[in-house]
């Protein structure tokens, strides 16, 4: 299948255009090879409200990404459209950050996915609290209100996990990263062949 040798598909629309059929086919096929994709409409610069909202309709799932090839930052425009977080977080809510101090941790800085993760959620206008996981249980009595979402480094996680009520969602700042760099989805699935995997595979 063509699809084989795929990491990642850019289907490119054209925006003037209205017959999507062997497009649609294409995308049935890379979310049946779970492989991922983006899909950008081209020519933007000659498109309408209307015409906009014609693919939209037309791509209800998708999430599309409108853009013009003349442009440099059409490129940019479609990096951005991933998100590290997930499109739930709420704007005025809180998001708490759990993020270990220890002689691993870099002296007088945050870690890189640390860094973006924060960044994500002001960007989100969310509310962000950011604590050691010692003082973790503390601060989430003291909180008015039950966070959206805490996201904990992965050596704390165990720990982390005893804490936090399970009626809050919990995640880390690695499988965060995993989710925005790939098919997370597809990672879990593949994480789980291996345990089933037999001597000699």
């Amino acid at each position: 299948q063509w699809w084989q040798t795929v990491d990642m598909a850019l289907l490119v629309l054209d925006g003037s255009s209205r017959d999507f059929s062997r497009e649609k086919e294409l995308l049935a096929e890379l979310r049946q090879a779970h492989k991922p994709y983006g899909i950008l409409v081209n020519k933007e610069d000659q498109m309408q409200d209307e015409d906009k909202d014609f693919f939209r309709q037309a791509f209800p799932e998708e999430d599309i990404v409108f853009t013009c090839a003349k442009k440099p930052e059409a490129m940019e425009q479609l990096r951005e459209k991933r998100e590290l977080l997930p499109d739930w977080i709420s704007p005025k809510k809180p998001v708490v950050l759990v993020v270990p101090v220890d002689s691993a941790a870099p002296k007088g800085r945050l870690i890189l996915p640390q860094q973006m993760v924060l960044r994500a959620v002001l960007d989100k206008g969310a509310y962000s609290i950011v604590t050691k996981e010692t003082e973790l249980k503390e601060v989430l009595e003291t909180m008015g209100e039950k966070p959206q979402l805490v996201i904990t480094d992965s050596q704390a996680f165990s720990y982390v996990s005893s804490i936090v009520s399970e009626a809050v969602p919990l995640t880390s700042f690695s499988i965060l990263m995993a989710r925005y760099k790939g098919d997370l989805k597809r990672q879990v699935e593949g994480a789980d062949v291996l345990d089933r995997l037999e001597e000699g595979a």
